[in-house]
């Protein structure tokens, strides 16, 4: 038994470390399909990890991939090299065009420009932050029409610890002309001044989304409590699969 926990114990704290090479088991590619997406919007790429995901699934798409830290931008440019429909954008997206302090994991799709909350920060080896860095920030309603083009269904991946609520308030004139929003959304509080998951779903439902799916995430390696989910959102009205309407 002692065995059994032990390696329990580090198959997820190896979920921690690998947070953001994300396990296919969910039906991603039927949603790229049954929604016509032709745009894929990745905010919070990391070293695009998501985009090669969905690669591998099939989704022969536009990916525009956002990603403000240095050496993670690297890497994304790097895997994007060789992909013309896959570009990379050397900025977040948030509620202003501004220059804002993030604060660098030390794994780093756990970063934020929000504090980590202080019960995740103690004893957490791979959240903590390691360091800072200065990048800018953008509205996505400001740059939506230049990088989107002439695709007509526009996918929204956020993942972005806990600054989600401040995407959608750059991104409200964008939001209605995006098919489905995927969005990391927290249970309990892992980022100070972060929105958890009712409240955003009460936003989303607002703006015009029905909640369509939920993926369970991010777990406590000790207590097995679910941290974080990714929560799929259809447009209100949007025609996904045959005769299949969001309610």
């Amino acid at each position: 038994m002692k065995f059994f926990i032990a390696n329990m114990k580090e198959g997820l704290l190896r979920q921690l470390r690998n947070r953001g090479r994300r396990v296919t088991r969910y039906p991603l590619m039927k949603f790229l399909n049954d929604f016509n997406i032709d745009c894929v919007l990745d905010v919070g790429a990391t070293v695009g990890q998501y985009a090669q995901e969905i690669r591998s699934l099939g989704y022969d798409g536009r990916i525009e991939s956002f990603e403000p830290i240095s050496a993670a931008f690297s890497k994304l440019t790097a895997a994007a090299a060789a992909d013309s429909k896959w570009r990379a954008h050397a900025h977040a997206l948030g509620n202003a065009t501004e220059m804002m302090e993030i604060n660098v994991s030390a794994n780093s799709p756990s970063s934020s420009f929000l504090p980590l909350n202080a019960d995740l920060a103690t004893g957490s080896i791979d959240l903590k932050t390691v360091s800072t860095e200065t990048v800018q920030i953008r509205r996505l309603d400001d740059v939506f029409t230049e990088i989107v083009g002439s695709s007509r269904n526009v996918y929204l991946k956020v993942d972005t610890q806990g600054y989600e609520s401040r995407v959608l308030d750059g991104a409200e004139k964008s939001l209605a002309s995006i098919a489905m929003v995927q969005m990391e959304l927290s249970l309990v509080t892992n980022y100070d001044g972060e929105l958890l998951i009712e409240e955003m779903m009460q936003r989303m439902r607002a703006l015009g989304f029905a909640p369509w799916w939920l993926l369970d995430g991010f777990r406590h390696p000790g207590t097995l409590q679910l941290l974080q989910a990714d929560v799929f959102f259809a447009r209100r009205g949007f025609v996904a699969g045959p005769s299949k309407a969001a309610a």
